[in-house]
């Protein structure tokens, strides 16, 4: 008996463990996600060592064709071992700065723009590196390919303008940048956005109120547009006074937000507050002047905007915001002025 002891308990243990994976989807899941993890993590050492201790872009774009080969070999597609791929290739292009590191990594940004041809980050990363290696056309034709996937963000705008320009086009050059200057707040986001605005709704923003179970929600504001003053309605469902205004936005870097004044309406008066009579605390971006804010956060960011002197018991029903939002520009150059 003693002799079969070890092989019994071994036996009991795979037992339990094929059992709880059988029953306990969660514990199945986690176990998938974690092997198909694990050959990521192994590149990310190898990687980043490479280029910490000598910028060696070359042994690293090896272990990340490495990660490609496997995960072409077990998946197709859009996979959980592709995004380890564009993880660590996410470290390796926030490093690269010569010519030669991004002609070391093209290879691997071929292969995983054929796998997937529908990633934003691949189409980018190539355009970039085909720019920095004196490509220009296939600059543009990738970068292209990465503002039809989301028109909104400044990137690959900024990618094909100077292609452009060095291929000597005048008239692409101010089709782009009216078409970066047309693009809608909205649009596709990269995975990593945060924040309570996404896709087509950054379109919007929201005003902070307490409803009526003292909670904290949302009224939303529809109807942005670029480029000239409007005034904003925003209806509070449970009539309150507040000690400060809070808005919600969602706006993408480089949006320039100024604030002409607020206007309360109360259940007994209407009180105007221009620009001179507030101030403004955002809890991201920078203050360029009187009652302008410059967006830096891709998550948006909250701006609270307190009265000098003025008396905020009044119990608002609703009130209006009057703001120019505008786009900044991603290049200087004639044509896009």
């Amino acid at each position: 008996m003693k002799k079969y002891r070890g092989t019994i308990i071994l036996s009991v243990f795979l037992s339990v463990v094929i059992v709880s994976l059988a029953v306990v989807p969660v514990l199945r899941y986690n176990l998938l996600r974690s092997v198909t993890e694990l050959p990521g993590i192994f590149a990310w050492f190898n990687v980043s060592y490479r280029i910490y201790n000598a910028r060696d872009f070359e042994g690293a774009n090896r272990y990340i064709s490495y990660q490609l080969d496997l995960s072409e070999y077990l998946t197709s597609g859009r996979s959980q071992m592709l995004s380890g791929v564009v993880s660590n290739l996410t470290y390796i292009m926030d490093e690269v700065r010569f010519p030669e590191e991004y002609a070391a990594v093209l290879p691997s940004l071929l292969r995983l723009t054929k796998i997937d041809q529908n990633m934003f980050l691949g189409h980018l990363w190539l355009a970039k590196t085909y720019l920095a290696t004196g490509q220009s056309e296939m600059a543009l034709s990738s970068a292209d390919k990465a503002i039809q996937l989301i028109p909104s963000d400044p990137r690959p705008y900024r990618i094909a303008l100077n292609a452009t320009f060095k291929a000597g086009s005048g008239r692409k050059l101010s089709e782009l940048c009216q078409r970066y200057r047309n693009a809608q707040l909205g649009g596709s986001l990269e995975k990593k956005h945060r924040g309570l605005f996404s896709g087509r709704n950054l379109g919007q923003f929201g005003f902070e109120y307490v409803n009526e179970n003292s909670h904290a929600e949302l009224a939303v504001v529809q109807g942005i547009v670029l480029g000239k003053y409007k005034d904003y309605k925003v209806s509070v469902p449970v009539p309150q006074s507040f000690t400060e205004w809070r808005f919600h936005f969602p706006f993408q870097p480089g949006t320039k937000v100024t604030v002409d004044g607020v206007t309360v309406n109360s259940t007994t008066e209407t009180t105007r507050f221009t620009a001179s009579d507030i101030n403004i605390f955002p809890d991201g971006g920078f203050i360029l002047g009187e009652g302008q804010i410059f967006s830096q956060s891709p998550n948006g960011m909250i701006v609270s905007i307190i009265p000098s002197n003025a008396n905020m018991d009044m119990q608002a029903l609703n009130l209006s915001i009057r703001l120019k939002i505008d786009k900044a520009g991603v290049a200087w150059v004639k044509g896009c002025q």
